[in-house]
């Protein structure tokens, strides 16, 4: 256990609460335990706070304004599989809570938390942290690349997903981000939306519509793409998420390297 502890007193926190005296009284709690120690008052600045630091546990209420606590474990959950979730909340958002369990918390505990159960809590969320890092470390031994090679695969994907995408649509996208790394291949589209799907977006009722044909159309593409991705890593892969932001006219396609059967697609 002094291990762990001093596991803890060297890791990044952000804790995210709007209501200001239990922010306070938090805050003093998980300054005295952890290394580092980041504060947002809602979902937006929290998941802004996240992308900027990285941190290694959140801990963070659901019932927040601009962006609740749903929405931004939501979007850290795009960017970061590995990271530890606690919810800290009242026992009346019993309906946030099992929500929330269905896109990846590890933990939840009821207001007030006491020093000894946020420690207690931050050890048995580490655990599940240092075991994610370590099942992902192994699946990138599996694929090195060199920065020579791992440059060859990001332009040649860059050229050839957006052109593939303008002859399935007539629209090819604005700009193209690939990141390479280990087993894991992230596409990042954007302005890829054709003139009709703009021209439906004008009434946001059609919102739901777009998004609609949007998914559709990767189903339809799934293989044809995965396959184009293949010859240019010459590995077997397979796609294990696709996010369509249609507000923002931007899309994210993860290839992964096929190791088993175990693995689903996650159209989200």
């Amino acid at each position: 256990m002094e291990n762990v502890g001093r596991i803890i007193n060297n890791i990044k926190v952000l804790y995210v609460e709007d209501e200001e005296i239990t922010r306070i009284v938090t805050k003093k709690i998980l300054k005295k335990v952890v290394g580092k120690l980041f504060i947002a008052k809602d979902g937006q600045e929290g998941f802004e706070l996240f992308r900027k630091y990285r941190p290694d546990i959140v801990i963070t209420d659901l019932r927040m304004p601009i962006l609740d606590g749903i929405g931004m474990i939501k979007k850290i959950r795009d960017f970061d599989q590995e990271c530890g979730i606690i919810i800290n909340t009242e026992v009346e958002d019993m309906d946030y809570i099992l929500k929330s369990v269905d896109i990846g918390i590890d933990k939840y505990v009821l207001k007030p938390i006491e020093q000894e159960e946020m420690l207690e809590s931050l050890q048995n969320v580490l655990f599940k942290v240092i075991k994610r890092k370590k099942d992902k470390n192994k699946l990138y031994e599996i694929l090195k690349l060199s920065k020579e090679e791992k440059k060859k695969i990001e332009d040649e994907i860059k050229v050839k997903v957006p052109s593939f995408i303008k002859q399935s649509t007539g629209k090819g996208p604005r700009d193209v981000q690939v990141f390479c790394g280990g087993s894991v291949i992230e596409v990042r589209i954007y302005d890829v939306l054709t003139p009709m799907e703009k021209v439906l977006l004008d009434d946001k009722n059609n919102l739901i519509l777009v998004e609609y044909y949007r998914k559709l159309f990767y189903k339809q593409i799934h293989n044809q793409l995965v396959n184009l991705v293949k010859a240019i890593i010459k590995t077997e892969i397979i796609i294990s998420k696709i996010n369509i932001n249609v507000l923002e006219n931007m899309e994210q396609i993860v290839f992964e390297i096929k190791f088993d059967e175990t693995f689903k697609l996650n159209y989200l």
